[in-house]
């Protein structure tokens, strides 16, 4: 079997259940790092997280979808956005330690977005 990062398809999923089940986890249950208090709480986390899926996503887009490509872009990751701010009220309502934070959805979409930028820049011809 290949390996899933050789399959963009399977990343993208495997990565979003993980983003599900570390979204819905507990808050008691996540593991405590030093390093994020230092450089300024888990927003960078949220940012790389949502980053890296959706590089996955833009990359699958672009050996996939030939017609209308940056459209496909722009929709997979409005709805990876949109899926952060779903995911951040079921943190509210499933666990009595976790509430819904707008800067975390907003560190979502920054990384989201930020990854287009970061792909088209490596992508250069």
């Amino acid at each position: 079997m290949a390996s899933p990062l050789r399959q963009p398809g399977l990343s993208i999923w495997l990565w979003g259940g993980l983003i599900t089940v570390l979204s819905l986890l507990p808050g008691k249950s996540l593991p405590v790092i030093d390093i994020w208090n230092w450089i300024g709480t888990d927003k960078l986390a949220h940012a790389f997280v949502y980053g890296c899926w959706s590089f996955l996503w833009i990359r699958w887009v672009s050996q996939r979808r030939k017609t209308h490509p940056v459209r496909w872009t722009i929709l997979g990751l409005l709805l990876m956005s949109l899926y952060g701010v779903v995911l951040e009220i079921l943190q509210s309502t499933i666990h009595t330690d976790r509430y819904f934070e707008v800067p975390d959805i907003v560190a979502n979409i920054i990384g989201a977005f930020a990854s287009y930028g970061i792909f088209i820049l490596l992508n250069k011809n």
